[in-house]
């Protein structure tokens, strides 16, 4: 069995762990010349995917095509080269990836059904948490422990383009 894999970040990793535990072939495809996945595969490429023939390329004898990156772009060729080519492309969904990559409709929903979230700013109190909205996991997040610390981020107000709510210490869950 051979497996495609397409961003050789965190979600490579496990991608690239979890394919040589199975005893399966992979191929690692990543923009960057050193991910740090590279060394998990069977076989690394270093390319950056801008059309179908190149993934026809890169993924020819895969059985299957694991997305493990965050590019937008790269996620809409994948998705749409899946389809025409009719080659499986794993446990991805375009529509959620949308949905959880986008901060602000991600905690609308979890609103519409009912789901606890964080008090939003400005009603938080500190300490705060603030987040770029289309942007996942934890890139570009930034503790504001107190109104300093936000007015040295921020100035005065949050500009378009973040979410800023309380700081509820735990663990994590995605």
């Amino acid at each position: 069995f051979k497996v495609g894999i397409l961003g050789g970040g965190l979600q490579g990793t496990e991608a690239a762990c979890l394919t040589r535990w199975a005893g399966w072939e992979s191929v690692l495809v990543d923009a960057r010349p050193t991910p740090p996945a590279s060394g998990l595969a069977h076989l690394f490429i270093h390319l950056a995917i801008k059309d179908f023939p190149s993934l026809d390329q890169v993924f020819d004898g895969c059985d299957l095509v694991v997305p493990a990156c965050e590019d937008l772009p790269t996620l809409v060729l994948l998705s749409s080269w899946g389809r025409e080519r009719d080659r499986p492309v794993a446990a991805f969904d375009l529509d959620a990836y949308r949905l959880s990559s986008d901060k602000s409709a991600s905690k609308e929903l979890f609103r519409r059904v009912g789901a606890p979230t964080p008090q939003a700013w400005p009603e938080a109190t500190y300490p705060l948490i603030a987040k770029p909205v289309s942007s996942s996991g934890s890139r570009g997040v930034k503790l504001l422990d107190n109104e300093t610390d936000f007015k040295a981020f921020f100035g005065q107000t949050v500009p378009p383009g973040w979410v800023v709510e309380e700081y509820c210490p735990g663990p994590s869950s995605s």
